[in-house]
């Protein structure tokens, strides 16, 4: 979900509490069943930068930044899941980046983020199987 900096309250000073993120935006983004895994700023260039996504399964996606540009109050659906996975990552990255993805069991595999080993998909895709 989209969020411009000048919607989000200036703090009164030192002592302000700050406002929740969930209380800035749209009602579809609190229903319960989204939870916020990270967030950033989308590049002046997007054309230059892609987002790598991991699920909690081990999948792994990558995109072209340019999908979230024009961003509305609706959201995007940018990865589908099984029924027990969830995102656990999301990072914005340059084509070509070394990416090192680890497991609980202690598990590292680094590759780069090419069309070779991660190919670009579309947003409906569930991804590729990168860590069992």
């Amino acid at each position: 979900y989209p969020l411009k900096v000048e919607d989000i309250p200036s703090s009164n000073g030192r002592a302000a509490r700050g406002k929740p993120l969930v209380s800035l935006l749209p009602n579809g983004a609190t229903s319960g069943t989204e939870t916020i895994v990270t967030h950033f700023l989308l590049p002046e260039e997007p054309e230059n930068y892609q987002i790598i996504l991991v699920t909690k399964l081990g999948r792994i996606k990558r995109l072209l930044a340019e999908e979230l540009v024009s961003l509305t109050n609706r959201g995007l659906t940018t990865i589908k899941f099984k029924d027990d996975d969830q995102l656990v990552s999301v990072q914005l990255i340059q084509p070509g980046q070394n990416l090192i993805l680890a497991s609980a069991g202690g598990r590292l595999l680094r590759f780069q983020a090419n069309d070779e080993q991660v190919p670009i998909m579309g947003r409906t895709a569930m991804g590729l199987q990168a860590l069992r």
